[in-house]
């Protein structure tokens, strides 16, 4: 089961890695690369196109990514989650059993509370560099 569990991430990590767009502009000051000669070209086209509305490639590919990443932290807290709950339905009064459940809990809020952190702070920093 676990392998199967890597195997999926990491087909689902390489499918976010090869789909995003490449591009050799510098993205931040197009006046040095699209000056003189090379202004009329698609490249600097688009990217002044996009400079004009706001919509930074990179940026979009990092809220992407870090959208992605949130969806997967929230599918395996709810499971983490239902598993602790049967912990708990399966203890059947044994102390260790339930402090153990009450820690796969306790460690799986705590999880989510940091990553919805992580989350809010990138989602922050993007929102003003941008």
């Amino acid at each position: 089961m676990r392998k199967i569990l890597i195997i999926l991430t990491a087909m689902a990590l390489s499918l976010l890695v090869l789909s995003t767009p490449v591009y050799a502009v510098n993205i931040f000051s197009n006046s040095e690369t699209c000056g003189g000669q090379a202004a009329s070209t698609s490249v600097c086209n688009e990217v002044n196109a996009q400079t004009k509305t706001g919509s930074n490639p990179v940026l979009k590919t990092l809220k992407s990514a870090i959208e992605v990443i949130s969806f997967i932290i929230g599918i395996a807290s709810v499971i983490v989650i239902l598993i602790a709950g049967f912990r708990f339905i399966i203890a059947n009064g044994d102390a260790q059993s339930i402090t153990n459940a009450r820690n796969t809990l306790l460690y799986a809020l705590a999880g989510v509370a940091v990553a919805v952190l992580a989350e809010t702070i990138v989602v922050f920093v993007l929102g003003h560099i941008g």
